[in-house]
């Protein structure tokens, strides 16, 4: 049996379908959504077929992957058309940031150990997807995502509710000081290790 996760406060707003899914032993690849790590294209696409089935839609839906990057590139999504759901040729390229107020268009975030990260405007009925991975949390992805929402689309950040999806924690990253000199300022952003 697949878990998905909802977020509770998001659950409550009948305007947005979303899910967090897990690895599952039960299906091939352990339910891995990925289609550029080198797994067989046709069952990846059977998993995705699988996690769409449970976004329960009255309307058709259409499927948006992006290509990540570890950036902080942002992509607005102005059409109802599914990119790199079915093929990786088609994905939207060199992105981590996916937002748009088109209805039944569905933001794909691929995540392993990086952050994922949900935006939901409930007046303006904008979405954002965000891949927040350290270089794009050092280049402030989250917060220039917020700042394309208020210039584009007029959102005003106390109607925005997030939801951030399961990740590694400093429990279990360990990073060197290549990394880590980008985090010095946030207090217990790291813990130093011998």
């Amino acid at each position: 049996m697949l878990d998905f996760y909802k977020f509770e406060h998001l659950k409550k707003q009948p305007s947005i379908l979303h899910l967090v899914s897990t690895k599952s032993s039960l299906y091939p690849y352990t339910f891995s959504l990925a289609l550029h790590t080198g797994e067989d294209e046709k069952t990846i696409v059977q998993n995705r077929d699988i996690l769409a089935k449970h976004l329960v839609s009255s309307t058709p839906l259409y499927f948006i992957v992006a290509k990540q990057t570890h950036s902080d590139n942002i992509r607005i999504i102005n059409t109802q058309d599914t990119k790199g759901w079915k093929h990786l040729d088609d994905a939207i390229e060199n992105c981590d940031a996916l937002i748009t107020n088109v209805p039944h268009v569905v933001l794909n975030i691929l995540t392993a150990d990086c952050v994922p990260v949900l935006l939901y405007d409930i007046k303006q009925g904008v979405i954002a997807a965000i891949h927040a991975g350290w270089r794009g949390t050092q280049q402030e992805i989250v917060r220039k995502t917020l700042e394309k929402m208020k210039n584009t689309f007029d959102s005003n950040p106390k109607d925005i509710l997030a939801g951030i999806a399961p990740s590694i924690g400093k429990c279990c990253y360990e990073v060197g000081e290549d990394v880590a000199k980008y985090f010095f300022d946030i207090p217990k952003g790291f813990t130093k290790v011998k």
